[in-house]
């Protein structure tokens, strides 16, 4: 989210809030907050950091496993929710010097709890915290285009086409209020883009509703950016699993083959047992090896031999040899076979994975290790 458009959200809830009461705020997980007003409900999800705002339905909210969070805001009536111009926060100020300061930077996103200006309680809790409760507005006079780290690449080309940097101090502040107004009453577009939901100020390839009110806007986007960005990582996390099992598949084949083919090309213990009772006669007494010739005349065989062996008890020696390298011979086609099968089966099961469009198909076809690592757990 820019400045503009957490201005132009705080401005909107001071709209909605101000004179009604807080019934609950409570928490489901480690990264969602709930705030139950009067007459609005406001959730936000710190999804990777970055805050997304929802308004979901009172009676469809969450019942079990909930955990109370900034307790003493509970009844607590909005008095002010404060902007900053040109700055990524905004304050929801309550009655009893009840504050709950929303820093929107990025990755760092939090919400954090003051009372009376000193700090209570910061969500995400694992969020660094910002201790000291300021008020100072965000001073934009003597920066440069440069410097304006809040606005978009749009946005600086615009202030660029009209030479902002060689402007006096009072032409720059005009010229960003001017950016400011003309940027916040724009439509805004919820665009499916080819790897995520995006929020633009202009309708893309796919778009897939417009909204004038912010609130909406917001509402609309977090439910399908979150839903799909859970979607395809808990289905990309599984592939790869799927994909790892085939690789490792893969390695188990070549071996089996490797192994099939070096028993295919070395010269049988049965031939050359054969090889030694049809050359006895040649065979010197006490010899460690002999070369013969192999029965068809294409090469020679050599044939280790035991020299206190005669020539038919070493060819009985590896008679006995060739009957265990036959049951290896067999075992090896039989396991190359099964190894086969393991790999066509576990590509017809990635086939059919990749087609699951359904999120609860996913997550029940997944093993538990993945499930687990992507389904945030509620507090017990």
């Amino acid at each position: 989210m820019n400045a503009f458009l957490i201005e132009r959200l705080a401005i909107q809830l001071r709209e909605e809030l101000i004179g009604k009461a807080v019934q609950e705020a409570f928490t489901t997980s480690q990264f969602d907050v709930t705030l139950v007003f009067d007459s609005l409900v406001i959730k936000v999800s710190f999804y990777q950091g970055q805050a997304y705002f929802q308004t979901p339905d009172p009676d469809k909210l969450q019942k079990k496993n909930r955990l109370s969070v900034y307790k003493s805001i509970n009844g607590a009536k909005v008095l002010e929710v404060k902007t900053y111009s040109y700055d990524r926060r905004f304050d929801i100020v309550f009655d009893y010097g009840e504050i709950l300061s929303f820093y929107l930077y990025g990755k760092f996103g939090q919400i954090t709890h003051y009372q009376l200006g000193i700090w209570q309680e910061t969500f995400p809790a694992k969020s660094s915290k910002v201790l000291s409760y300021e008020t100072q507005q965000y001073e934009v006079r003597g920066k440069s285009l440069e410097e304006l780290r809040f606005l978009t690449m749009e946005d600086k080309e615009s202030l660029l086409q009209k030479n902002f940097d060689s402007q006096s101090d009072e032409d720059r502040a005009g010229l960003l209020e001017n950016l400011k107004r003309e940027v916040m009453s724009r439509c805004l577009y919820v665009n499916k883009g080819p790897r995520k939901y995006t929020l633009d100020y202009a309708a893309g390839d796919e778009p897939i509703a417009s909204f004038d009110n912010v609130i909406d806007a917001l509402d609309n986007y977090a439910r399908l950016y979150i839903s799909h960005q859970v979607f395809n990582q808990t289905k990309n996390a599984h592939l790869g699993q799927l994909r790892k099992e085939l690789s490792n598949i893969a390695k188990k084949l070549k071996s089996a083959e490797k192994r099939l083919s070096e028993l295919n090309k070395a010269s049988s213990y049965k031939e050359k047992a054969d090889l030694l009772m049809a050359n006895m006669w040649q065979i010197e007494k006490r010899a460690k090896q002999v070369v013969l010739t192999s029965f068809d005349g294409e090469k020679e065989v050599t044939i280790k031999l035991q020299e206190i062996l005669t020539p038919q008890a070493n060819a009985e020696r590896y008679y006995k040899k060739g009957k265990n390298e036959s049951k290896q011979r067999d075992f090896a086609k039989k396991y190359l076979a099964e190894i086969e099968a393991n790999y066509l089966a576990k590509e017809e099961e990635i086939a059919a994975f990749e087609q699951v469009d359904n999120l609860k198909q996913i997550r029940k076809t997944a093993d538990k290790k993945t499930a687990l690592k992507e389904v945030r757990l509620p507090y017990k």
